[in-house]
């Protein structure tokens, strides 16, 4: 059985023996978020499970953001002016 998994640009094909007992899990489309700003301010003010950031930051509250590194594609862009405008609002 050949798999063709994707894998940088062009993909990587692999071919296993019929003999494994294969069972291959496709990922479902979902379509993106339109409005990213609004649904990280949404999480911040509605958090699953946890207060909410302007419960558990006081006024007088010290604050680090911690940042990942280049070879991580975190899209700080979209993440940090909702998670700094709330901030401002403690």
């Amino acid at each position: 059985m050949i798999i063709n998994l994707q894998y940088g640009k062009a993909g990587h094909s692999i071919d296993l023996s019929d003999s494994y007992n294969i069972d291959v899990i496709n990922p479902r489309w979902v379509e993106g978020i339109k409005d990213q700003r609004m649904a990280i301010t949404q999480a911040l003010r509605q958090p699953f499970n946890s207060k909410a950031l302007n419960e558990l930051i006081k006024p007088d509250s010290q604050v680090a953001i911690i940042f990942s590194d280049i070879t991580r594609a975190t899209p700080y862009d979209i993440i940090l002016p909702p998670l700094l405008d709330e901030l401002k609002t403690v």
